[in-house]
Parts: C-alpha cells; structure tokens; sequence
C-alpha cells in the first residue's frame, strides 16, 4: 500500500511538471512601442515581442511555425493577465484584443505570411468606428477563447485519467494473489 501511495504522488507531481509552461526555450524577445496607426513586424519560432501600448505590456509568442500550411501557433499575454490566449493564427484570420480591459478592442493582429522561418504580421489600431462595424472577429475572439478554456479541461481531464488508470492498474500488479489448492 505504500508503494501505491508513493507511486500515485510521482505521477501527479511528474503530471504537473509536464503541465507547466517552459519559456526558457525563447530565443529572443523584441519590444515595440506601439504609437502607430499600423505596423508591420516578423517574430520568428520561439521568439516574443513585448508589444507596449498606451504603458500596457502585451507579449506575443510564437510557438510553432507550420509554413506548408501557411499556419502559427501562438501565446498571447494580454496586459497584466496570467493566463495566456493559445491560438492558431493562419491566412484570412484576423485577432482583435482588448488590452484596456474597456470592452473596446484596442488593435487586431493580421495574418501577413510566413518567410524565412518568420510570421509577418500587421498590427493595427482599431478606431471606434471600426469597433463598431466588425462584429465578425468578436464572435471569432469568443471562440477562441471558449475553445482554450476546453482545451485546458480536456487536458486535465486527460491527466487525472491517465493517474487512475495507472493506479488501478499498478494496484492490480502488486495484490498478493491467492494460490490455489490442487
């Protein structure tokens, strides 16, 4: 029993060591202070850009560039938040983010290209009137949002199943078993 109980709380301590984001495998962090109407800029795979606007700290991660696909993943920290967006940014999809926590969106990030190991793309300030006119791209950030909030859940979900299937199954491996009488 208490090789069960040792073991169940190596894998849950190994389980939540895998969780853990690892960002020291960033290779570089550029800063932009964003005054601009519009800008243009390339973060290669496993760089950031720390992205200052109006004295607030956003940082953009790419994580993993798919360029046959035309496809980035990416990590987006929104102001002072903790818990980052994760999203699949690719041609024609457009991502507006509120950093003012004003219920306005503030910019939107644009799907340029990938060259050279890099994602292009734009930045743009959004004015009101935009803010009012592009309701398309606010049910799209709802979703992405909705569809990160699932993805940690399955995760753990996932995790805990993975502990109790291997508990039961090491707690099956290690009953005594009775032996039978011929």
């Amino acid at each position: 029993m208490k090789r069960l109980i040792i073991l169940l709380m190596l894998l849950l301590a190994v389980s939540f060591v895998v969780a853990q984001e690892d960002n020291s495998t960033l290779k570089k962090i550029d800063t932009l202070e964003f005054k601009d109407s519009i800008t243009k800029v390339a973060i290669g795979e496993r760089d950031a850009l720390r992205l200052i606007y109006n004295n607030i700290e956003n940082i953009i991660q790419v994580r993993e560039l798919d360029e046959s696909n035309n496809k980035a993943q990416l990590l987006i920290f929104v102001g002072k938040s903790e818990v980052p967006y994760y999203l699949t940014l690719s041609k024609g999809l457009t991502v507006k983010l509120d950093v003012e926590r004003d219920n306005k969106d503030d910019f939107m990030l644009i799907f340029d290209s990938i060259k050279d190991n890099k994602l292009n793309i734009i930045i743009e300030k959004i004015e009101d009137k935009a803010n009012k006119t592009i309701e398309k791209n606010d049910v799209l950030q709802e979703v992405l949002k909705e569809d990160s909030k699932r993805a940690d859940l399955k995760i753990g979900i996932i995790i805990s199943l993975i502990i109790i299937i291997g508990g039961s199954l090491i707690f099956i491996a290690t009953k005594p078993r009775k032996k039978l009488e011929v």
